[in-house]
């Protein structure tokens, strides 16, 4: 997680006023328009808009000053407040409930989707009608949703609608936007999913009931142990992706043949067949397990498999200094290749999976890129380790300067890492400019870095990136950076009306191997953001499609939801259908695939701004 540079303090030395000059002129109060309207993109009047920081819309979700009322055209103009822009739009009205929270936005007008609000409640309970705490209930809007509307809405972000049932069962979604083709999901561990449609309206007695799935006879149990031999209670188990975690007796059971697992998930996209067993509990090195295979290479798992824990682990100490061998302090310290683990989550409540590693477990820390913070004397200490050699990373958080030392044993607790000396551009400046080579005002540009990646089979399945402060191009679309590292960054170039670009990502020796120019006169060209869709009249005719330049070069193609967005060089399609997708302006040619085979082509001629259905 990168940290923002700290904004400068000047001081100016202020002349006296003239006596006879003018007040200052205050600047203009900014205001924010937007539009309400339902799933059939009518307006809807009479509904208060606010504000709020988090997509979970509830009764009780943080509001930020000023709210609006829609009028007779379904529109409202929010006056600006601290904190406005950064915010999410959505209503608060016993009638109506948020489909999809807008952005305020002082260039455009900003909408607000919403749909009859239904309210539901009720109890969660197993086979035999007992209430099951901490079962996810969820509420699942249709996939094609933002397809049906004719407006663009990439920086709209989808309502999240889930709750946890409590110790007696019970759960309540208040403001659930009432849409058919909505389906409401349950799930818990240890339990089928349950997948239903939504109910057509109000319904505070809902009973959920899970069952248990039939076990396939094809399990996989042991029990995990210290060293010494006794049980240990509450270790995480992995078998793969998927984890358990040890009963009182040290007892855990996997179930192979179950379809509701991650495993089965990564076999969509990898050859791949867990044939190894880790436990691990922090402050303890793991135990690790893996079975004889047969003539084909598959494991033969025992009945029963006991995993004995380690004695301590080990850890890596140092300090970091700067080219003067003066101590660093506030920089992140890290190892860039710890031991993968597993996933933690429940496959069976829809959750995503969170990938952890060995160490992160062994140390207490939570998955994902986790530093430690050198201290006034420059020293770091890096806990939970294995009995190997690792990767040391350190990173000053304003800048993203990186020093990377590797083949650091585990167990070392003198590592000095010293800083390099001209390792930034004190200064870069450029123009971001479109093909035709026109400056773009309003965009960010930012210096980025892939900090941390996670590995699983050989492949990286998530990274985490760093970034510094941005800045935003002015009407000639010039910008000015400062203390950019030469190598191990690249230029994140970001508008609301551009393709997202990252520039100089995964280019060896970095920033400093693309500049063709002097760093003060950079020109970086980007491709204008157009939008279209995609229904074929025969929908068995392809699956997949691809966007061509003029020179036959495959673009990405983006699917922005939000704040995120997806984006790779094919798209698939769901009978014969796309959502709205974004592509560079650059957009030439259409290419249809079948099972991974092309169909045919067909030309398209796409514009910023608008968003046609394309039926090639």
């Amino acid at each position: 997680a990168a940290a923002e540079e700290p904004a400068s303090a000047r001081v100016a030395a202020a002349a006296p006023p003239e006596p006879a000059a003018a007040p200052p002129r205050e600047a203009a109060a900014r205001s924010f328009a937007g539009r309400v309207i339902d799933a059939s993109s009518r307006p809807v009047s009479g509904v208060r808009v606010g504000v709020t920081r988090t997509p979970a819309v509830d009764p009780d979700a943080p509001e930020l000053d000023p709210v609006a009322t829609s009028d007779a055209g379904g529109r409202f103009v929010l006056e600006d407040r601290p904190g406005v822009e950064n915010g999410r739009l959505w209503v608060d009205d016993e009638r109506w409930a948020t489909l999809l929270l807008g952005r305020p936005r002082a260039d455009r007008e900003a909408l607000v989707i919403v749909a009859p609000r239904v309210e539901l409640a009720g109890v969660v309970v197993d086979e035999a009608g007992l209430p099951l705490a901490g079962a996810t209930v969820q509420v699942a809007l249709p996939e094609d949703l933002r397809a049906d509307f004719d407006a663009i809405l990439d920086d709209m972000t989808t309502v999240r609608l889930a709750v946890e049932s409590d110790e007696q069962g019970r759960f309540a979604l208040p403001f659930v936007p009432g849409l058919e083709g909505s389906r409401v999901r349950v799930g818990l561990t240890g339990y089928e999913s349950l997948d239903r449609e939504l109910p057509p309206a109000t319904d505070t007695a809902l009973v959920l009931a899970l069952t248990r799935p039939p076990l396939t006879g094809d399990l996989l149990e042991g029990v995990v142990v210290d060293a010494l031999g006794s049980p240990v209670a509450g270790a995480r188990v992995a078998c793969g992706l998927d984890t358990r975690t040890s009963d009182e007796q040290g007892r855990f059971r996997f179930d192979l043949g179950s379809e509701e697992a991650y495993n089965v998930m990564a076999r969509r996209w990898m050859d791949f067949v867990p044939s190894e067993l880790l436990a691990v509990r922090p402050g303890y090195l793991p135990a690790r397990y893996a079975p004889p295979v047969d003539d084909d290479g598959r494991p033969v798992w025992p009945d029963r498999v006991v995993l004995r824990l380690g004695t301590e682990a080990l850890t890596i100490e140092g300090r970091v200094l700067d080219p003067d061998g003066r101590p660093v302090e506030g920089l992140s310290v890290w190892v860039g290749d710890p031991t993968f683990f597993g996933a933690l989550g429940d496959p069976a409540a829809g959750e995503r999976p969170s990938m952890t590693h060995l160490e992160h477990e062994i140390a207490g820390l939570a998955p994902g890129w986790q530093a430690e913070t050198t201290d006034a004397e420059g020293r770091f200490v890096l806990a939970g380790l294995l009995d190997r050699a690792y990767s040391v990373e350190v990173m000053d958080p304003d800048t993203l300067l990186r020093v990377v030392v590797p083949d650091v044993r585990a167990g070392r607790g003198n590592v000095e890492v010293v800083l390099p000396a001209d390792a930034v551009f004190p200064v870069l400046r450029g123009r971001i400019v479109d093909r035709r080579g026109e400056g773009l005002a309003g965009v960010h540009v930012f210096a980025m870095c892939d900090a941390f990646r996670t590995r699983f089979q050989g492949q990286v399945i998530g990274t985490h990136h760093g970034a510094a402060e941005s800045v935003v191009t002015d009407e000639e679309g010039a910008f000015e950076l400062r203390d950019v590292p030469r190598d191990l960054a690249y230029l994140r170039i970001d508008g609301p009306d551009t393709i997202p670009l990252e520039w100089g990502r995964g280019v060896e020796g970095g920033l400093e191997t693309m500049l063709e120019r002097e760093p003060d006169d950079l020109e970086i060209a980007v491709g204008r953001r157009c939008h279209f869709q995609v229904e074929l009249v025969d929908a068995a005719e392809a699956d997949e499609i691809a966007v061509l330049d003029a020179e036959g070069n495959e673009l990405p193609i983006s699917e922005f939801h939000g704040n995120g967005r997806r984006d790779g060089p094919r798209h698939r399609l769901s009978d014969g259908r796309s959502g709205a997708l974004a592509v560079s302006d650059a957009a030439a040619t259409v290419v249809l695939f079948r099972g991974g085979e092309e169909v045919r082509r067909a030309p398209v001629e796409l514009r910023p701004g608008e968003k046609p259905v394309l039926r090639p």
